[in-house]
């Protein structure tokens, strides 16, 4: 049995010159609180936006005592409506916003710091933040608490590995600190968290399988885990994270970019097969032959020819730069790429210029559904290596049936890819639906996941059960109503009200 003292909050050396948390309770002032980049749209009494930890630990208990549900929110980018109120009040943590000078290859930041401003710091004094997600402007509390990920997922991991320390609030108002390495759970797997003189939390951590893929689906539990990773991931429903430390790498001496493109979908996916071998790329990416005809009125240098997209980085030296490029345009042309239409990036305008090519497709599908009024039915879900000709096959030949329209991009080295339906009337979008359900059927079939790295949230709440089946989902409900015996975070999020302890709420 583990047993973790709870501290009280940490006050700033500033804290009782702060003013009051900011409260919005006019819903004209609040809108763009109640919706996320899914387009998912919720509902809140007022919004709450604190300056401290303390602030923070007051409002939790307060609204504990209420019993009014708390969503905390980020930076609106989630893409599962997670951070998407459905009632009770919201809570921000745009104002924790503080950054430590980098040390020891780490760097400490508030939950509210833009992931962008982490990256620029850490790219200034020759280091490199790893984890990279699409939409750089999440803050840091919100991509720990999705367990977020990105492109160079392939070489060095999501968010989870990076975090070395974390402080969470809990709706107790009491506050949890955890260092990696500090609490590894035992044999028995239980866990005070005690609050001398106040409270005392006790549960067992679960032991469902999981699938050993790129995997956000409900909460991460492994024998003899660390406890830190518990919360990682945890998606607001068992607590709100203040501030963390981060682990930074040594920026590589430099890296190159290469778009290569294909005549045929399967001559991408066995060049990709082929390069996870190699182990040198630091990212994977993939783009299907509708993604590159939607690019092409941006992008009209893309091969006319090409049905197919492979975007891939890999770290060099200047002594190793030409041996590894000629490396890749050898397996290019053992695939039949289009290798002498391909693009080659080494130059740093170069590199952000392909990377954003990438990162391109989201946008343009997100503008594409805004125009239309109606939101897209999106996939983000992987499968074991062995599988994926398998999927994409399936895909492919469900997709023709269906007839409505799509485009596929995303993280192939890691078999994740990003399946988007774009309907164009209510009667399309309930047909992608029920093939959206039909994917995750097939997925499970094949051992994979339904959430890579978005996470459960709102939308996604039923395929949970699917995937790990009623048994495990009851066993995580039950270490969430031990941790948030007052049942108010992240109401909605991960569990249907039929796994929670508490259903009555402001």
């Amino acid at each position: 049995m583990i047993t973790i003292p709870l501290q009280n909050p940490k006050l700033r050396e500033d804290e009782f010159a702060l003013p009051a948390p900011v409260v919005k309770t006019d819903p004209s002032t609040f809108e763009n609180y109640l919706r996320d980049a899914s387009n998912y749209k919720g509902r809140s009494a007022a919004v709450y936006i604190p300056h401290s930890e303390k602030q923070i630990s007051e409002i939790l208990k307060e609204c504990s005592e209420k019993k009014i549900q708390v969503t905390v929110e980020s930076a609106h980018t989630g893409l599962t409506g997670g951070g998407v109120p459905t009632g009770g009040v919201v809570l921000s943590v745009e104002k924790l916003t503080r950054v430590s000078e980098i040390k020891n290859s780490s760097v400490c930041v508030d939950a509210g710091v833009v992931l962008k401003d982490v990256h620029q710091l850490a790219d200034s004094k020759n280091y490199l933040y790893t984890p990279d997600p699409t939409e750089r402007s999440a803050f840091i509390g919100g991509t720990a608490a999705t367990n977020a990920s990105g492109p160079r997922t392939f070489k060095y991991g999501a968010t989870r590995p990076h975090v070395k320390r974390m402080r969470i609030v809990l709706s107790n108002g009491g506050v949890l600190e955890l260092s990696r390495g500090q609490y590894m759970l035992g044999q028995d797997r239980k866990v005070i968290l005690n609050f001398p003189a106040r409270w005392k939390i006790q549960f067992e951590v679960p032991l469902y399988v999981m699938p050993d893929i790129k995997n956000a689906a409900g909460y991460y539990v492994k024998p003899q885990m660390d406890l830190i990773d518990l919360f990682i991931g945890s998606e607001g429903t068992l607590g709100v994270i203040t501030e963390l430390e981060l682990g930074l790498v040594r920026r590589p001496a430099q890296f190159f970019s290469i778009v290569a493109f294909f005549r045929t979908e399967e001559d991408s996916v066995r060049f990709v097969m082929d390069a996870r071998v190699r182990e040198h790329a630091r990212a994977l990416e993939y783009l299907d032959s509708f993604t590159l005809r939607m690019l092409e009125p941006k992008y009209p240098q893309i091969p006319k020819d090409a049905n197919a997209a492979i975007f891939l980085e890999q770290e060099s030296t200047p002594e190793t730069e030409d041996s590894l490029l000629e490396g890749w345009l050898e397996l290019m042309t053992k695939h039949y790429a289009l290798t002498d239409k391909s693009w080659i990036g080494t130059t740093h305008e170069k590199q952000e210029e392909f990377r954003q090519f990438r990162h391109e497709a989201p946008v343009m599908v997100n503008e594409i559904m805004a125009r239309r009024g109606l939101r897209k039915v999106g996939t983000d879900m992987a499968v074991p290596d062995s599988a994926l000709e398998t999927l994409m096959k399936y895909y492919k030949e469900t997709i023709r049936a269906s007839g409505i329209d799509s485009i596929t991009f995303g993280h192939i080295g890691n078999n994740h890819l990003h399946v988007n339906l774009l309907p164009k009337s209510k009667e399309e979008f309930d047909r992608a639906w029920a093939l959206y359900h039909k994917w995750v059927e097939r997925v499970i079939q094949l051992g994979g996941t339904v959430s890579a790295e978005h996470g459960i949230g709102k939308i996604k709440i039923p395929f949970l059960e699917m995937m790990y089946g009623p048994k495990a989902v009851q066993q995580m409900a039950a270490l969430k109503n031990a941790i948030d015996p007052a049942g108010i975070l992240g109401r909605g999020n991960i569990f249907s009200e039929k796994y929670l302890s508490t259903s009555s709420f402001c």
